[in-house]
């Protein structure tokens, strides 16, 4: 029973984790004092855009992942080695790594002043502090990562490390590798006049050998900050010594997009870098073991290479699952497959499992996976397990069009029954008619399970009565469609609260994954052109301009976050009051307060307030108008 406890345990810390949109530990680099001085004194300098200067004090801000995959990445953010851009060059990437189960830090570093080894020495020092705390946060490699001069700073470590620094991996975005290409770097780090020999030492392609790490370098091709000729002879250098390298060059964007989401190719290189993460870890150990075990089962599910899903080892998985499916053909969430627990142990969890659910992406998530690994290996079992969950959705869904949380009905929250609600929460409704609609289509990712018609043409119907209660719980004020709220009372249809501190409103976020499915809808009725207008409209008059979120330790050494000025930056808040349509905050007792501030530190820190989704609605939207043949 304790190795059971010790399982539930687990399972328990992975639900709070997946919970959390950015909690985040700080820790003071040399709390003792660092080894040398950068000779720079006075406070550290707030400027524009999240940039900071005079950087005395170096910290590491670290971000557990959600679901933790082994991997942790240490961000070196830029600035020419006299600020740093700490929000797109740093912060702003945590929610997007650790959704991926990454454990994402960012390092502020110091200014070097002229004091060449200073940054290195930080460097160094928060690789050692990840290391300490690896276990603690399911980490077994641990990357660095830079742009513009933190990619000097993150190619130095890769290429100049000691034995407890050496990095696994290294990503460079539109990277400084030497002293040539930017003068001001060149200044600042190495003094006004620097000899034949330091330049030299810290001309990084000059130092790289068959073990310096794994790289992914992404460059615009327009960069004339930076240009290419120094990161492409970089490149080269790791190719001709046999070193595993990525090389991407977009056609345009300049220097210094970090994550922003005006850079026309964010999605690109993202997905690139995300491809090029996951094929790390499917790395054979000595043992001829992959690291699937310290995987999150998201990702074992959903994005590992094409070759695995035919192996052994994902029919293992499947099997397993089947075991795990409900009575009612639907699963419970944060069961994780991919781990080689004993027979005792399984039946054990089982007992203990809440009922069936479409939250977390479960169920839909299970019946990926199966689809995926019978494409290889047709075995029945399987096929009917899949449709046995097919039922499930198709008999879970109310005769309104909406979907439960919970089916059949549970009480959650002690005693509080909001799990009866439609739900669009975490995309748990758009998810499941998303799987609905592509085995309607015979989708090819379906098509090998030779569904029945008759059950194909179920899945449509119930797909075209979410879409009608998709349209009967849009939000209408003075006869204008909006938003939604992230649940809709599922008898009369309106705005309902959850938990204490998620009251009925307009949703700033849920709302994204709405409008996106109902923008995936070929030759849509008026009605749904309208819903999308409406909610474009919604998101337009919406937008809360020239902030940004950050999170910090307080000086009770607690984690906390604030709002600050980001200029150009633009945010949603995730709950504005049906009424006023003005932004709330809702701390655990549910009473709305006009600023984040008002709340108590717990829920500022550990929810997510603020969200920049509608900007992915509001970039498509001209595409798709053209698509449906429609004008503004």
């Amino acid at each position: 029973m304790n190795r059971l406890f010790a399982l539930l345990s687990m399972f328990f810390v992975t639900s709070l984790l997946s919970a959390r949109t950015a909690d985040s530990l700080v820790f003071h680099l040399w709390p003792n004092g660092a080894p040398e001085s950068n000779g720079l004194t006075g406070p550290e300098v707030q400027l524009e855009g999240g940039r900071v200067a005079n950087v005395t004090d170096a910290t590491l801000t670290v971000y557990p992942g959600y679901y933790p995959n082994g991997t942790a990445i240490i961000a070196c953010p830029g600035g020419g080695y006299v600020r740093l851009a700490m929000s797109h060059e740093g912060y702003d990437m945590a929610e997007w790594m650790n959704k991926m189960g990454i454990t994402f830090a960012v390092l502020k570093y110091r200014m070097p002043n002229g004091h060449a080894g200073v940054p290195l020495a930080d460097a160094m020092q928060a690789m050692r502090i990840m290391r300490q705390h690896a276990a603690e946060w399911g980490v077994t490699r641990i990357g660095i990562m830079g742009a513009s001069a933190g990619g000097h700073l993150a190619s130095t470590l890769a290429t100049h490390y000691t034995a407890d620094t050496k990095p696994d991996f290294q990503v460079l975005l539109y990277p400084v590798t030497d002293m040539q290409c930017h003068h001001g770097s060149t200044q600042q780090l190495l003094g006004a006049h620097p000899s034949q020999d330091l330049l030299r030492l810290y001309d990084n392609a000059a130092h790289v050998d068959s073990l310096t790490p794994p790289a992914f370098i992404v460059m615009s091709g327009d960069d004339h900050v930076v240009g290419l000729k120094s990161p492409l002879a970089y490149y080269s250098a790791l190719v001709d010594h046999g070193v595993p390298a990525e090389l991407h060059i977009y056609p345009d964007g300049g220097h210094g997009w970090g994550f922003k989401n005006d850079f026309k190719w964010k999605q690109d290189w993202t997905t690139e870098l995300a491809d090029w993460l996951r094929q790390l870890g499917t790395k054979r150990g000595n043992k001829g073991e992959t690291d699937v075990q310290r995987m999150s089962w998201r990702r074992v599910s959903r994005f590992m290479p094409e070759s695995f899903y035919a192996s052994k080892e994902a029919q293992g998985i499947a099997t397993r699952i089947i075991y795990y499916q409900a009575p009612s053909g639907g699963w419970a969430k944060n069961i994780n497959y991919h781990f080689n627990y004993t027979p005792e142990q399984m039946a054990e969890l089982k007992k203990s499992l809440n009922g069936p659910t479409i939250d977390n992406e479960s169920t839909t998530q299970e019946m990926k996976f199966l689809a995926h690994v019978y494409r290889y290996k047709a075995q029945s079992n399987w096929r009917k397990a899949f449709i046995h969950a097919v039922e499930y959705l198709l008999n879970a869904q109310y005769a309104n069009g909406g979907w439960p949380q919970y089916w059949p009905k549970k009480n959650i929250d002690n005693g509080l029954d909001y799990s009866t609600h439609i739900t669009y929460n975490d995309n748990a409704m758009v998810n499941v008619m998303d799987v609905l609609k592509a085995i309607a289509e015979n989708n090819a990712f379906y098509a090998p399970l030779k569904l029945d018609k008759k059950l194909r043409e179920r899945c449509q119907a119930a797909f075209d009565k979410g879409v009608g209660c998709i349209l009967n719980t849009q939000i209408i004020v003075d006869g204008k469609p909006t938003v939604w709220c992230a649940q809709h009372d599922e008898q009369t249809l309106q705005p309902a609260s959850a938990r204490a501190y998620e009251l009925p409103s307009f949703s700033g976020a849920e709302s994204v994954g709405i409008v996106q499915l109902l923008m995936n809808i070929d030759h849509p009725s008026q009605r749904v052109i309208d819903a999308v207008k409406g909610a474009v409209a919604f998101f337009r008059s919406h937008e809360i301009r020239n902030i940004a979120t950050e999170h910090f330790r307080n000086a009770q050494g607690m984690n906390d976050m604030r709002v600050v000025p980001s200029e150009g930056n633009v945010l949603w808040a995730r709950f504005y009051d049906l009424s006023t349509q003005k932004p709330f905050f809702c701390g655990r007792d549910g009473v709305k307060h006009s600023s984040v501030y008002d709340i108590e530190r717990e829920r500022r820190a550990g929810y997510g307030w603020y969200t920049n989704a509608p900007a992915a609605v509001l970039k498509a939207y001209p595409a798709w108008l053209k698509k449906v043949g429609t004008a503004e």
